[in-house]
C-alpha cells in the first residue's frame, strides 16, 4: 500500500490448465511469477510464464486465468490502462542466447478480445545488432 503496508494476496498460486512453453522443463514446473500490475478495483494481474498464462486475482484470493498465450508465447509482464491490459510476451524457445526469445505486446480489451500491438521479429534483432 502507499503508506508502506504489506499484505499477501494469493498464496501457493496455481494455475488451472498450466500449459507449459516448449522451452520449460520439469525444474521450472511452478507457475513461474513475474511481473504485476494492480487495477483500480484491486483486482492484481501476473503474469506466471511457465504456465503460458496470466493470471486474474481478485482482492478476495480467487485465482482464474485471464489470458492464455499460445504457439510457445509466455507472458512476463503486464499494465493496467482502465479496462485495457498490456501484456508483455516472449517466444519462450529453447535457445542458448536469451537473446532469441523475441518480444511481442498483446492488448486485451474488457470483452477478453486480445490484439499483438507490437512485435520484434528476428529479422529486426538482427538488424538493430548490425547497427
Amino acid at each position: 500500500a502507499p503508506d508502506g503496508t504489506v499484505s499477501t494476496v494469493a498464496e501457493n498460486v496455481t494455475v488451472p490448465g498450466c500449459e507449459h512453453p516448449p522451452a520449460v522443463t520439469v525444474s521450472h514446473a511452478d507457475p513461474g511469477l513475474y511481473g504485476l500490475d494492480v487495477a483500480a478495483d484491486g483486482t492484481v494481474y501476473v503474469a506466471a510464464s511457465t504456465c503460458s498464462a496470466l493470471l486474474k486475482i481478485t482482492p478476495d484470493g480467487a485465482v482464474s486465468v485471464a489470458l492464455r498465450a499460445t504457439d510457445g508465447w509466455s507472458p512476463q509482464g503486464v499494465a493496467v490502462a482502465g479496462d485495457t491490459l498490456y501484456v508483455l510476451e516472449y517466444d519462450y524457445v529453447k535457445a542458448t542466447q536469451r537473446e532469441d526469445w523475441l518480444p511481442r505486446v498483446r492488448k486485451v480489451e474488457a470483452d477478453g478480445t486480445a490484439t499483438v500491438i507490437a512485435r520484434v521479429e528476428k529479422s529486426d534483432r538482427l538488424a538493430a545488432s548490425k547497427n
